[in-house]
Order: C-alpha cells, then structure tokens, then sequence
C-alpha cells in the first residue's frame, strides 16, 4: 500500500540531503545563493566581490561537484560587473575602497575565467562563457543596467 505520506517525505529529505544523495550538492549550492544573493549591488563592488568569495569559497570545498564550472561562469559575470561598477564611478568620489587598477584586475579575471571554460563539458557554462567573450564589453552604468538596456 506504500509508505504513509511523512515516511515518505522523510525518505525523501534523506536522499536529496544526505552527503550521497544525488542532489546534495545543488542543495547546498542553491542555500549558499540565497545566503549571499543581493538583490541589488546598488553600483558598488562590495556586493559582487563578496558573492566571488563565499562562491570561491564553496569551489574550495566542492570541487569535485558537477556545477563547478556554472560557478566558475557565476564568478567570472560577477569579477565583470565588479569592474563596470567601479569603472562607473568618479575616482575622487569612490567610497569602496576599489581603485581603477582593481577594475583592470577583475576584468582580467573574468576574460581569462570565460577563456577557461570554452572547453566545458557544461553546456550552459560553456555557451554562457562564449556570448560573453563574443559580445566582449558591455559597459554598465553605476546601477549595473547595460547601456541602452535600462
């Protein structure tokens, strides 16, 4: 007659959650986004540079997991719009901390970052990674709108 409805669930909590389930790793991917997710980054490089670390950080300790180079592509966009928003703004009147040679820096990053996954066997990161080199620079405004796009 099967399992009444909470064993069931029970069951199924297990198998998604436990460190074997087949989905562990999405889990726990899609708690540590919401964890770090900012809705807005309101301009500033703070928000992009503290997603790139906790997402860094996971990478260290899941390295082997199947969306390591979708986090990589989530990483190399946020390295991208790291540097549009610091390049967006007045030197003299930046507050972040950033400079204009962390700019050069992040970008740098992110080229060599989508560079890197043209090989991927994940086709979303691997197509996602081409559009963007193919596309090159898409400045944003200090609200992270593209150009002609807000």
């Amino acid at each position: 007659m099967g399992f009444p409805a909470l064993e069931a669930r029970k069951i199924a909590w297990h198998l998604i959650c436990s460190s074997k389930g087949r989905y562990a790793d999405e889990i726990e991917w899609q708690k540590l986004q919401k964890e770090n997710f900012r809705f807005e980054f309101e301009g500033y490089a703070e928000g992009p540079v503290s997603q790139i670390k906790a997402y860094s950080d996971y990478l260290k300790t899941h390295a082997d997991t199947r969306l390591a180079d979708w986090i990589r592509y989530q990483i190399a966009h946020l390295y991208q719009l790291a540097a549009g928003f610091i390049e967006a703004q007045p030197e003299n009147n930046r507050t972040d901390g950033f400079t204009l040679a962390d700019a050069k820096k992040f970008k740098a990053k992110a080229l060599e970052m989508f560079k890197g996954l043209q090989n991927s066997k994940d086709i979303k990161a691997r197509e996602s990674a081409r559009l963007e080199l193919l596309l090159g620079e898409i400045p944003f405004d200090r609200f992270g709108w593209q150009d002609g796009w807000n």
